[in-house]
């Protein structure tokens, strides 16, 4: 069996955690709006910057996440928000790798959204791992 890559490894064990841990609805794409319920969170972005050794691959990570509610929705958005964070910070493996968060370089922004007719909240979340 192909050992999936430190990337693939790191966003398959955040999607778990935030589906399986604390079981928000979570979407890998464009959801269909007029089908999904708010409050929910999106993956997005990923950036591996590899830092080759002699004997393995290790590497900075940066990830983005999407945590999107409706106008009634502000308080759930910071809640889920700040769940995420503290449980992505716990994470110290992903698929065979070590992983780590690197929580200096994690943050967020809360922001009001007039992308759609509706008015909506959503909350961009930047995490950042050292993957070995």
């Amino acid at each position: 069996m192909i050992k999936k890559s430190p990337e693939q490894a790191l966003y398959d064990t955040v999607y778990a955690v935030i589906e399986q841990d604390l079981h928000y609805t979570i979407f890998t794409h464009n959801p269909p709006i007029s089908e999904t319920p708010y409050p929910f969170v999106q993956m997005g972005n990923i950036q591996l910057i590899t830092m080759p050794t002699k004997s393995y691959l290790m590497g900075t990570l940066s990830m983005v996440l999407t945590v999107w509610g409706d106008a009634s929705n502000r308080l759930a958005i910071s809640d889920m928000t700040h769940e995420i964070l503290t449980a992505v910070s716990k994470i110290r493996q992903a698929g065979g790798y070590h992983a780590y968060a690197e929580l200096s370089e994690c943050g967020y922004m809360l922001s009001a959204d007039n992308s759609t007719n509706h008015d909506l909240w959503r909350s961009d979340i930047s995490l950042q791992f050292i993957v070995q």
